[in-house]
Formats: C-alpha cells, sequence, structure tokens
C-alpha cells in the first residue's frame, strides 16, 4: 500500500488495527497564570517525535507547513514565545515527494 497516494483506502484486513497502548492522563488544574503562560507557548506537531515515527506521505508534508504557519501565527497574536520549539527553515525540498515506498519497506 502506498502512503504517497492518499486516494489508496487502506482496508482493515491489509492494514489491521492494533492496539499498542492505553494512555492515562490524570485530571490537572491549570488556574495559576504561570501555568496558563507555559500552556499558551506550547505547541502540537506530529514531527516532533523519532524519525522513524515521523508522518508519511504528500498530504502529510503539507500538513507539516500549515501546523508550522499556524503555531507561528497564533504565538505571534497571543504574544507568546516559542521557546525551544522553534520554525525549522522549510524549503521546496520539504514538499518534493520522496521515492516511492510501500508499508513493510524498511528503507
Amino acid at each position: 500500500m502506498s502512503v504517497e497516494d492518499s486516494r489508496t483506502e487502506w482496508t482493515e484486513a491489509a492494514a489491521p488495527f492494533v492496539k499498542v497502548a492505553t494512555i492515562t492522563i490524570p485530571r490537572q488544574v491549570f488556574t495559576t497564570p504561570a501555568q496558563e503562560a507555559f500552556c499558551e507557548a506550547l505547541s502540537f506537531t506530529p514531527w516532533h517525535s523519532l524519525p522513524e515515527h515521523r508522518p508519511l506521505g504528500g498530504v502529510n508534508r503539507v500538513r507539516r507547513v500549515v501546523y508550522e504557519s499556524v503555531s507561528e501565527v497564533r504565538h505571534e497574536l497571543n504574544g507568546a514565545r516559542v521557546g525551544a520549539l522553534r520554525r525549522r527553515a522549510v524549503s521546496s525540498r520539504c514538499l518534493r515527494p520522496p521515492p516511492a515506498r510501500t508499508i513493510g519497506d524498511r528503507g
């Protein structure tokens, strides 16, 4: 199955669901100004992970650019400093598809 063709339907027979974990996060209280300021400076990105867990495919390469841009704008509008989660330079190479791969390829 190609990760580059987003039109490909991944059937459960070909790619069965496998539960790998259950994450339980206890309820937390974020009522202090310091904690709220800390939370405003956070950014979520699926690419802040191990290289072997990075999102694959053309749709995800575009999604990365969108996530980074939205994060920059949100931080700017909120007057929040991005801190260690700085935006990486995005080059045209980022949007170019890599060689075709299928699930199961190790390369």
